[in-house]
């Protein structure tokens, strides 16, 4: 691939950044499809990302996908935002448009995409959500529309709200409220929990079929981290989405291993979503499947089927 004066620049903008596989992705498909574009990922601590969306405009960057922890602190950086991207309050897709910067959110998509890969039905199932966060309330919205039995979210501090301490009552209001809204729109059955009450926690992932890690708990400075604190939490042997894909194998995949669950990373949403952001920061339709030859020597799914 030939950098010219006339090549367009894309990037992601995540802390950290030195893991990501979407510069590997997106620059094969460009090769492939001789296309004049080059992407880099680009490391934007957390509380910087106005300053780096600010580069944005200044560079005439065509647009960056945004990863953790910026999902939700980049709307305010924005001139539109889509309507899921609204509902979830977290953007992962910005394109600039003439120096209108407009946020979507492709997760949606990729994680219902990831869960169907997994050769599981949404429909009809029983499901656990770990966080809810800008990824998490992705991955709800994406699930409940797919009508599940129930979803049991488990975040921080509803044990301490209840009691009315502060002790992480700004994120347990805010799940709860989004949990509130997404019930409204979809009408399926949603109960939020306290992620620190492990005797919840066992019983809800004793009646799961599908359990899903939609936080940062595995990565960078929490690697070798799980929610879950055993395998013996999965002896219902659900099966284990992960959104994390580096490391290939996070503690909690370690663990599904272990109990015998089907289980995947965070690879197959990464790339069914950015099918999506494809679309819309280049304009042009990929094939899933040149997605998926892009990487295939470059890293290696994790999938125990």
């Amino acid at each position: 691939m030939e950098i010219t004066a006339k090549t367009k620049l894309l990037g992601l903008f995540a802390d950290p950044a030195d893991h990501s596989k979407s510069p590997a992705i997106f620059n094969s498909i460009f090769e492939k499809y001789g296309m004049d574009y080059a992407y880099f990922a680009f490391r934007i601590p957390e509380g910087a990302i106005s300053d780096a969306m600010k580069v944005v405009r200044c560079l005439d960057m065509r647009g960056v996908n945004i990863s953790m922890p910026h999902k939700e602190a980049v709307i305010p950086c924005l001139d539109e935002i889509s309507e899921e991207a609204k509902f979830c309050g977290a953007v992962n897709t910005v394109v600039n448009e003439d120096g209108t910067l407009k946020g979507y959110n492709t997760d949606i998509y990729g994680a219902v995409k990831a869960v169907e890969a997994l050769g599981v039905d949404i429909e009809g199932s029983r499901i656990t959500l770990l966080g809810l966060g800008g990824a998490g309330k992705a991955v709800l919205r994406g699930i409940a529309e797919k009508s599940p039995k129930r979803v049991n979210v488990f975040v921080r501090g509803i044990d301490a709200l209840s009691l009315g301490k502060t002790e992480n009552a700004f994120r347990a209001a805010e799940a709860l409220a989004f949990v509130e809204k997404t019930k409204g729109l979809t009408g399926v059955n949603i109960e939020v929990l306290d992620i620190e009450n492990l005797d919840t926690l066992k019983s809800t992932l004793a009646d799961t079929e599908i359990l899903i890690n939609a936080t940062g708990i595995g990565m960078g400075k929490d690697e070798g981290k799980s929610l879950v604190p055993d395998a013996s939490y999965l002896k219902n042997r659900p099966a284990v989405l992960d959104v994390i894909y580096a490391p290939e194998k996070t503690r909690l995949l370690e663990q599904a291993e272990e109990a015998g669950c089907i289980f995947s990373n965070g690879l197959d949403m990464l790339i069914y979503q950015a099918e999506r952001a494809f679309k819309l920061l280049i304009g042009e339709e990929v094939k899933i499947e040149d997605i998926f030859e892009s990487i295939k020597d470059k890293w290696k799914r994790s999938r125990d089927a």
